[in-house]
């Protein structure tokens, strides 16, 4: 009897010993990597690490089994895990850009390499419970194996300090005064989940759509309330060196900056 007891103490020190101890994983590398790519969704805030990295744009197929990372100027990185498929290439020496589609393709003087095609449209992934993506995605990639396509949805990633408070405080080198803005500077607010901008042209409040592609923004059309000011006339130009227009933008040091192919450039402060 005391035998059994014995046992029957050591049986369960053990079990108690056995669940408390930390168990090892049995997830590989390729379900983490594939893990790692289904928490993240068409919301840019999810992509900041890869626009840290420096990517611009990223491609995502089906049940988010494979990722297209393109840095523009410099390489192209595609990854399937599950099929054990990654290519990496310079940027390419086909590239097409228009107004609503980017074709990319590089093939190697072995024949392999890879087409990229980025179609701009609403997109949606079966598996996606957000909003949808703004491009349709499709990669074909070639190599000895033979060329396989695959189709998926894709997103230009952005800075997303952009989505914040910004005063006008020069614009194409003129910097401007407070004293001649009473009802404030002019300012913009940018929201990038939504495409949209807001702001105050100095006089009258301003709204429209806006787009931002990597290091890019287009605006829309932009429209104005109709108050009457003094400085009507630098409201219209502030106006007119956004509305339909694609500039460059950086940010660093508490700044923005805007810069048109035409030399225009605006800076702007982040309103605390």
């Amino acid at each position: 009897m005391r035998l059994l007891k014995y046992l029957s103490s050591i049986l369960l020190v053990g079990l108690i010993t056995y669940s408390c101890s930390p168990q090892k994983s049995n997830e590989t590398t390729e379900e983490k990597q594939s893990n790692d790519i289904t928490s993240k969704t068409s919301n840019p805030e999810d992509w900041k690490d890869e626009f840290d990295d420096g990517f611009h744009f990223i491609g995502i197929g089906e049940n988010h089994e494979w990722t297209i990372k393109v840095i523009f100027d410099k390489n192209v990185t595609f990854n399937h895990p599950k099929k054990n498929i990654t290519v990496s290439h310079p940027f390419p020496d086909e590239f097409h850009n228009g107004e609503n589609m980017v074709i990319v393709k590089h093939i190697s003087e072995d024949s392999t390499g890879y087409k990229l095609v980025i179609k701009k449209g609403e997109c949606h992934l079966t598996d996606e419970k957000n909003m949808p993506f703004k491009h349709h995605v499709e990669v074909d990639v070639r190599r000895e194996e033979g060329v396989e396509t695959f189709m998926g949805c894709g997103l230009f990633i952005n800075d997303i300090k952009l989505n914040d408070i910004w005063a006008l405080v020069e614009m194409n080198g003129e910097k401007l005064k407070t004293e001649n803005f009473p009802d404030g500077m002019p300012r913009l607010e940018f929201n990038i989940s939504d495409s949209r901008v807001n702001g105050n042209g100095g006089c009258n409040e301003i709204m429209g759509p806006m787009d931002a592609e990597g290091d890019r923004i287009t605006f829309g059309m932009l429209v104005a309330t109709r108050k009457a000011c003094p400085n009507m006339d630098f409201e219209q130009k502030f106006l007119t060196a956004l509305t339909k227009k694609t500039l460059k933008y950086v940010i660093g040091d508490g700044l923005l900056t805007l810069v048109g192919d035409d030399g225009s450039k605006l800076t702007f402060k982040k309103v605390d």
